[in-house]
């Protein structure tokens, strides 16, 4: 069957074959290995597997998508690209072994290769400003007695020296510098696309075979048999782009297609968008489960999901959500109309101010150090700061955007129902798949009719939970969410879909867990390296890690009820040990801060029978000020 999808459908599996392609060859000749040692022959089936990774990597080699990819990857921020070169580079020195230096050089080369010397793929087709930072970076700023060019092979020769940990050292100051210098901080802000590439600047679709065209990414839905040829084709790219001020820099670029349509995606290097894609796979499957109870339909409560498009492990693309604006903007956008602009900025810096003298550090203290300290200092204190900061803010914030979106009270009390249907969908299904890092740039606001879009979901499976300072709230529902709500509060608007949705993924837990086994089968390079990790230091095998993912996945479909989820979440956490961060963290989750116990410690942390159970626990802990106080202020809990 795999061999006859490429043939008609030549497009279909390329990027995810990409990908997927240099852990099954690992796995085969893992296999092989195996095989091998068993029976003192070379093994058959691995070796046919091998042979059939072979020929259906012949079969879809397509030179064209593959300069696609590279011009794609060549987009990525200069500093993004070189810290992620690091990152590996740190991990294969890390292994302390001739195999992993060799591993290392290899890494190097490879991308010295490509960025300075003439690309594999593009050969001299890189932008000028992106080489120029390159040689730069490696011809001027690193030394190079310990990298230099390939021939010089630094990093065997001063083996005796270059450990993971000066290494780290070397590179971070060089890319410091790098970063630093005036040229490349305005080459970064460029709106141009031949900037960044001029083999997608001066691309033009080529006029014969279905094989010379570029597909637009995303046509693929797996959910109905494809017609490529009714699929649109790129026909050129726009000559503007939008660089998206964050970490990673991406950038939104426009592409032409020949019905006479323009498609907007944004570029994102420097992550594995794998994760991004099967999360909005999976919230597909659970649109489909929950469509399908008649109450729920009607209600339309469903997630509004995108196309991601994972390239290579490093790049890829993002369906644009149109006509939508980040919570976080749009507040800000009222904020100013209020003549208000600066309060947010100046609120956050109170609090810091306020946090300083309550732990008594000074101000070079860093901020997540600080609230390290935060998390474990007493409640009273905490919750004065917190009460103060939300006061300073006005309270109808969120309501004021809604109102903006509509023409009539009507049309208000309609889309304030579209906001809490979709925000109740999102909320409760990200809580399965313990979605964090829900800080208000990472929700959209769609302009249309006031849908909650989620994006960003690097922060999935817990990972919140671990962060140095733990993100330990289900959901948000902070104060400008709940007061969108009034006069019904959470109760009305919220929490019956919330328990209308979640019952029917916990009758239909089997074929969502199915779906899950992807991620055991197939683990994220981050999820790899944590479990080789912990498979060094505690002697288990790689695939606990994955495992325990969907074994927490699967308590929250059963039940279970969530202090207990998060306290087992918790006891990952690099601070565990600590015994004041452990009993803060104890007492928070379940509530028995204080003279008056939380709701959700009322029955005792039994398994909850019904969804609506489950829920009131959820919220309970979502809106405790307690726990909210202590949320990383980049959160702005206070909005």
């Amino acid at each position: 069957i795999l061999k006859l999808i490429p043939r008609h459908y030549p497009q279909s599996l390329y990027y995810s074959f990409n990908i997927s392609h240099p852990v099954l060859r690992k796995a085969a000749a893992r296999a092989q290995v195996q095989a091998a040692r068993a029976d003192g022959r070379a093994g058959r089936a691995p070796r046919g597997l091998m042979k059939h990774l072979d020929d259906l990597q012949s079969l879809l080699r397509n030179p064209l998508v593959d300069k696609f990819i590279a011009a794609l990857d060549m987009m990525t921020a200069v500093p993004v690209s070189l810290k992620n070169l690091s990152s590996q580079i740190a991990t294969a020195l890390g292994k302390n072994s001739q195999e992993g230096r060799l591993e290392a050089q290899a890494l190097y080369d490879g991308f010295y290769n490509k960025c300075v010397g003439s690309h594999p793929v593009l050969g001299r087709w890189i932008a000028r400003d992106t080489s120029s930072d390159y040689q730069k970076f490696f011809k001027r700023i690193l030394p190079a007695k310990q990298f230099g060019p390939p021939s010089n092979r630094g990093l065997i020769r001063s083996a005796k020296t270059m450990n993971k940990r000066k290494f780290r050292g070397v590179w971070s100051k060089a890319l410091t510098q790098l970063v630093n210098h005036p040229e490349v901080a305005k080459r970064g802000a460029s709106s141009k696309l031949k900037d960044y590439s001029m083999w997608l600047y001066n691309y033009e679709r080529h006029s014969s075979g279905l094989l010379e065209y570029l597909e637009v990414p995303g046509q693929y839905s797996g959910r109905e048999m494809p017609q490529p040829e009714r699929h649109v084709k790129i026909v050129n790219f726009g000559p503007r782009v939008m660089v998206i001020l964050s970490k990673q820099k991406p950038k939104r670029v426009t592409v032409h297609g020949n019905d006479e349509r323009d498609y907007n995606f944004l570029v994102k290097g420097g992550e594995d968008l794998r994760l991004d894609q099967r999360i909005e796979q999976l919230f597909a499957v659970m649109n489909d489960i929950v469509q399908q109870e008649p109450q729920c339909a009607k209600r339309r409560l469903q997630i509004r999901t995108y196309e991601v498009i994972p390239m290579t492990d490093v790049v890829g693309l993002l369906q644009w959500v149109p006509n939508s604006i980040p919570v976080k903007n749009a507040l800000e956008d009222e904020l100013k109309r209020r003549g208000l602009e600066d309060i947010s900025c100046s609120v956050g810096h109170d609090v810091v101010d306020a946090a300083r003298k309550l732990v008594r550090k000074s101000a070079s203290t860093t901020a997540q150090q600080l609230w390290g300290h935060i998390f474990t200092a007493s409640d009273e204190p905490l919750l004065r700061i917190f009460r103060d900061s939300e006061n300073q803010v006005p309270e109808d914030l969120l309501c004021s955007v809604i109102k903006m979106f509509c023409s009539s009270p009507e049309a208000y009390i309609l889309v304030r129902a579209r906001f809490a249907r979709s925000f109740a969908a999102f909320s409760i299904c990200g809580y399965i798949l313990g979605i964090g890092d829900r800080h208000l740039a990472n929700y959209l606001l769609s302009k249309e009719d006031g849908a909650v879009v989620g994006i960003d979901f690097g922060y999935s499976f817990g990972q919140g939970v671990l962060l140095p300072v733990p993100e330990i709230v289900p959901f948000r529902m902070t104060r400008q969410f709940r007061n969108l709500l009034r006069p019904l509060d959470s109760d009305g608007l919220v929490k019956q879909d919330m328990a209308r949705i979640l019952h029917e993924l916990r009758v239909h837990r089997d074929v969502l867990l199915s779906v899950l086994e992807v991620f055991v089968q197939e683990p994220l390079l981050e999820w790899q390296s944590a479990a080789e990790a912990k498979a060094q230091s505690q002697g288990c095998d790689v695939s606990w890690y994955p495992e325990e993912k969907v074994r927490i996945a699967k308590m929250k479909l059963e039940g279970v009820h969530p202090s207990r989820v998060l306290l087992r979440e918790l006891k990952q956490h690099s601070r565990w040990k600590d015994a004041q961060f452990q009993q803060t963290a104890i007492s928070l989750v379940k509530g028995v801060r204080g003279k008056r116990p939380a709701f959700r410690s009322r029955t005792h942390y039994r398994k909850c029978e019904t969804a609506r159970e489950q829920v009131d626990h959820l919220m309970d802990l979502a809106t405790d000020p307690k726990i909210i106080s202590r949320v990383w202020i980049g959160w702005a809990p206070y909005l």
